[in-house]
């Protein structure tokens, strides 16, 4: 995958990418409701203004024309952007990509399409054709096995319309229930699952359609080298204090 400009449906409907991959040296998923809101609200302003806005006329009469001119002016004018993505590929993993920094935004922008899966039949299906691999998960979690477990039989449980999913015999509470990633993982899916009830319960597919197509990012491809290491270094020395652990594992 080169770098340059993508939506997220580029980056998953990839020939080149299989799988998206939190290595182990990441930190956990560790965004909290005020981090979610925050970027359901910064996506919901750009949202209206591209399904408000229209492109200047054009002295047209065709009219495939017209309507190809006014989806790129909407797109060029009124897309919504995430920043930088930093991942590297293994040759020895072949159509693995390996996230260095943006896995915070990445894994809840894939909550968010996942939510808005559970509302419609037909989303569903496009949920299962893009953003599945066989049975499992393209963004996949490395950081520990147990999260790993976890969100793939989440994903299933949710997909089959389970809601109910401590109760469940794949459910490991003594285990889960102190997993970082696995409890916000839970909160954010809730938390998002309310804002879409409350501010897109009629706009379901609209708002997925602008999820997978009107959401860019710049994405740079580094490999694993001193200048990869140094890069994620970086990277998570502009966000949140590490924890003590979380150094000891990097």
């Amino acid at each position: 995958m080169k770098a340059g400009k993508y939506n997220i449906k580029e980056l998953f409907v990839n020939r080149y990418v299989q799988q998206i991959i939190i290595p182990e040296i990441q930190r956990d998923y560790v965004w909290s409701e005020k981090q979610v809101i925050g970027l359901l609200d910064s996506i919901k302003i750009d949202y209206i203004r591209f399904k408000d806005a229209s492109a200047p006329s054009i002295d047209s009469s065709d009219v495939e024309l017209t309507k190809v001119f006014d989806e790129f002016y909407k797109r060029r004018n009124f897309s919504s952007n995430i920043g930088f993505i930093y991942a590297y590929n293994d040759e020895q993993y072949s159509g693995k990509y390996f996230l260095i920094a943006a896995q915070q935004r990445i894994t809840t922008i894939y909550l968010i399409l996942l939510v808005l899966a559970t509302k419609d039949e037909e989303l569903k299906k496009k949920f299962f054709g893009n953003y599945l691999i066989g049975e499992n998960l393209k963004l996949d979690y490395k950081v520990r096995e147990a999260s790993h477990n976890f969100i793939n039989d989440f994903l299933k449980a949710v997909l089959n319309n389970i809601t109910d999913f401590k109760n469940q015999n794949w459910y490991f509470l003594n285990l889960y229930d102190s997993d970082t990633t696995i409890k916000n993982w839970l909160n954010n899916f809730n938390i998002i699952s309310n804002y879409i009830e409350n501010n897109f319960y009629s706009e379901v597919i609209d708002f997925y359609n602008y999820l997978e197509n009107q959401i860019d990012f710049w994405y740079f491809d580094t490999n694993i080298s001193q200048q990869g290491e140094e890069l994620y270094i970086y990277m998570n020395a502009r966000g949140e204090q590490m924890q003590s652990n979380e150094n000891i594992k990097a």
